[in-house]
This record gives structure tokens, sequence and C-alpha cells, in this order.
């Protein structure tokens, strides 16, 4: 759910065409993780992920969309002078520091006997920034979007690869 400055945020960005750097994640082999995992130890990483990658965009001035299953996305205004560190130090929270604490809170909440597994078999992610040209358009049910969003996210694994940062030229 958003919170009520969130909300007065999105209301008045809604419409408005602008530049972002977009900022995507997504879990490397996320169908194998489904079918070989454990239920209640897939849906808490996944818990986990979501909640650390919102506080990465968070801290660095970003907006995020609600997490989608395996990933998710958020966009950081263009224009102004901080614009590319923003995101960037968005992108580096969430792969370096914020990996460590997803894996350690992971550990403290399964169950020993798959601590092993996880520690040896740590999913990766594909992280991408872009730059779109992009309008806003957010709904009330919480879901927002954007026209040229879907673009660069099509494209998304062809330049994105695992557990590295890639960034597009437009971005950069």
């Amino acid at each position: 759910m958003l919170s009520q400055n969130d909300l007065a945020v999105y209301r008045g960005l809604d419409g408005k065409r602008a530049n972002f750097f977009l900022l995507n994640v997504d879990i490397h082999e996320h169908s194998k993780l489904l079918a070989e995992g454990n239920p209640h130890d897939v849906g808490t990483f996944y818990r986990l992920s979501s909640r650390f990658f919102e506080l990465a965009v968070e801290l660095n001035h970003g907006l995020v969309a609600p997490w989608q299953g395996d990933g998710g996305f958020a966009i950081f205004d263009a224009s102004g002078d901080d614009a590319f560190k923003n995101v960037w130090n968005a992108a580096s929270d969430f792969l370096v520091p914020y990996q460590n604490q997803v894996l350690r809170n992971l550990l403290n909440q399964i169950k020993p006997e798959s601590r092993k597994k996880w520690i040896k078999d740590y999913p990766k992610f594909y992280c991408l920034i872009d730059l779109v040209d992009f309008v806003f358009d957010f709904n009330l049910a919480g879901n927002w979007c954007g026209y040229g969003l879907s673009s660069s996210l099509k494209n998304f694994k062809d330049v994105a690869k695992p557990n590295a940062l890639a960034i597009t030229k437009l971005a950069y």
C-alpha cells in the first residue's frame, strides 16, 4: 500500500511526460528457483528482496513500482544534478550490501537444513539502468506504468547479465 506522501507525488506526476532513469531488477532463473525451492523459503526470499529493493530506491530518491513476482522496477527523475548518482546508488545498494541483508534475514527465517543450499546457490539478479522518455500513468489501485517503458523492459535480458549492472548507451 502506498503512503499518503507517495500518493500525492504519484498523482502530481500523472499524465506528465519527462525523461526518467529506469532501474529494473529481475531474479535470474526464477522458474528453476520456484520449481526446486521450498515454497516458504522462496516466498521469504522474494518478500525480503522486494523490501530491500524498495528501501534502496526510496533512500536514493526514486519511485518504486509494486514488486511483481520475480522482480521490480523504479524510476528516477533524470533532470536533476544528482539524477544518475541516485539511480546508480540504488542499484549498487541493492546488488551488494542489501543482498547480504537479504541472505542474513533469510537464513534466520528458514529451517536449518535449508541454509547450506541457499548459501551455496544464492540466486543472481539481472539489473539494468536505462533512460526512458516516460508518460507517467498512475491509477488508484496503486499500480503505475509508463508509456515508453515497455520497450526498455522487453530488451532487458538482451542487455543485462546475471549479477552485473548493465547500463544502456542512452543512460550512459
